[in-house]
């Protein structure tokens, strides 16, 4: 689904920006604003939230009048190699990051696949049909909405992978899963497989220079 890989390309740039080297310190621009969330229910969240209502509202007018414009414009701002230098502000990443999840995904974004945009039943699948999946939805918080954005899903909400594409039981059913923070859990991972690749590189040279002494 589009707005899937779209996710995992950003999860992709976030860990370029924060899985360096053990010996080397990051070096984010100095005058990055800190990421900070404002209090729940407080003035300050009522204005943000007053905000996002705005620019969210202007993103679809804009979505509207040029469609996949949000994409492209994501694409050309999501350099990897300026984030991996720290030239993104980690607020401004995480304030795309949540824009790209709340997204939603038309045809010019590449919703759906081959001649989906056409059909009479439309893109969309209940049930997947063997390794071809959805999209069941257009956007990520239709499933992932428990708790908040970026939560679990309901019952409802479960996708049925690799089944007939017609009935429920005929596919493995997945109920959505929370996604606060498993960034840092995948970033985390990330780092440590480094490590350890490393101490296996380590060790291998090591014994190469000792069976050729």
């Amino acid at each position: 689904m589009t707005s899937r890989r779209m996710a995992g390309l950003l999860g992709a740039c976030l860990l370029l920006g924060a899985c360096r080297p053990s010996n080397e310190a990051p070096t984010w621009r100095a005058d990055c604003p800190p990421l900070a969330r404002p209090a729940p229910l407080s003035e300050d969240a009522a204005r943000e939230a007053y905000r996002v209502a705005e620019r969210r509202h202007a993103l679809r007018l804009r979505e509207a009048a040029t469609p996949g414009f949000f994409l492209r414009e994501m694409h050309a701002t999501l350099d990897a190699k300026r984030i991996a230098a720290g030239q993104v502000c980690l607020a401004e990443l995480a304030d795309r990051g949540q824009r790209l999840f709340e997204h939603e995904y038309n045809f010019p974004d590449g919703l759906g696949g081959g001649s989906s945009a056409t059909a009479p039943a439309g893109p969309f699948r209940r049930v997947q049909q063997g390794l071809f999946g959805g999209p069941e939805t257009i956007s990520c918080p239709s499933c992932h909405w428990i708790g908040g954005p970026n939560g679990a899903g309901a019952e409802t909400d479960n996708a049925f992978l690799q089944g007939d594409g017609e009935r429920t039981g005929s596919g493995d059913q997945r109920n959505p899963p929370a996604l606060v923070a498993l960034g840092v859990v995948q970033a985390l991972a990330h780092e440590m497989s480094r490590d350890l690749q490393k101490e296996r590189a380590d060790l291998v040279r090591e014994a190469a220079h000792a069976g050729a002494g």
